[in-house]
């Protein structure tokens, strides 16, 4: 499985509008992006507009999610080593009095999942966001 498949696995956006839009976002035009993974113009068009409206569509979804204070937010700096991480998840959930539904290597597990390519000999690389919902679940942003 590609990266680009990995990622989109789990989103509003499909393996072919990330495509798309990292295309883009080097630069190509319509019609090379169309040239390069084999489709019409037209075809790349409604990809990328249909990407950008399930973008808006996830960014509002999550605006509503802190509007309505439906979780907590923790922000993590980047640089840190990922077993430093999950116990600031763990405290940060212990002092809002949540329990969480996974474990130490549970939470692990998953962080190491969410963060794959920006994890080098357990050092997180990357600043991060992670809401805790009150039913003790975690979503890594």
């Amino acid at each position: 499985m590609s990266g680009s498949e990995n990622i989109s696995r789990n989103l509003f956006l499909s393996t072919r509008q990330i495509q798309i839009m990292k295309l883009r976002q080097e630069g190509y035009s319509t019609e090379k992006i169309a040239r390069e993974i084999g489709t019409t113009r037209q075809n790349v068009s409604i990809l990328e507009k249909r990407g950008h409206r399930n973008l808006e569509k996830a960014i509002r979804t999550l605006n509503a999610v802190r509007e309505l204070k439906l979780s907590h937010e923790i922000r993590i700096e980047g640089n840190i080593h990922v077993l430093d991480a999950v116990k600031k998840i763990i405290q940060n959930a212990d002092d809002l009095s949540i329990r969480l539904n996974d474990n130490l290597i549970g939470i692990m597990t998953r962080l190491k999942v969410a963060v794959e390519g920006d994890l080098k000999n357990g050092i997180i690389q990357r600043d991060l966001n992670i809401l805790l919902f009150h039913d003790g679940s975690i979503q890594f942003t």
